[in-house]
């Protein structure tokens, strides 16, 4: 899965970044297209997890553009629940996800929009990869 966040809608001196997460098995690097493309590929029973880090000055139209290109329901991307952090393992999150990708794979990018107020956040961006085919 690539993700990038071109489209936030920043106001004032609002900011972000785009963090590893200690203990995950993979992350996300930013790649020559400008999105952050997740680094568990070809990598069987794997997951690759970052953390997007906001700090609002006002509440914010928050615009993930997504491409989860993969096997459809077995190797697709999240999106996490604003300040609520992902399991570090191949589990889909069901509970603590606001865009599961799952059921959805095409090259064609998918937007997905969070509402957020103001101050300092988090949301958490993770890609898992079953058990067979690379």
């Amino acid at each position: 899965m690539i993700y990038n966040l071109s489209r936030i809608k920043k106001k004032k001196s609002s900011t972000w970044a785009v963090e590893a997460i200690s203990g995950a098995s993979y992350g996300f690097e930013l790649n020559s297209s400008g999105y952050y493309e997740s680094k568990n590929k070809g990598v069987d029973n794997s997951y690759a997890i970052c953390r997007v880090k906001l700090n609002l000055s006002t509440k914010a139209r928050v615009i993930f553009n997504c491409i989860n290109y993969a096997e459809s329901n077995y190797d697709y991307g999240v999106l996490g629940n604003v300040d609520t952090a992902l399991s570090l393992s191949t589990s889909a999150d069901d509970s603590s996800v606001a865009k599961s990708f799952k059921g959805s794979s095409q090259s064609a990018v998918q937007t997905f929009a969070y509402s957020i107020e103001e101050g300092e956040h988090f949301i958490d961006v993770k890609y898992r990869k079953d058990g067979s085919v690379n």
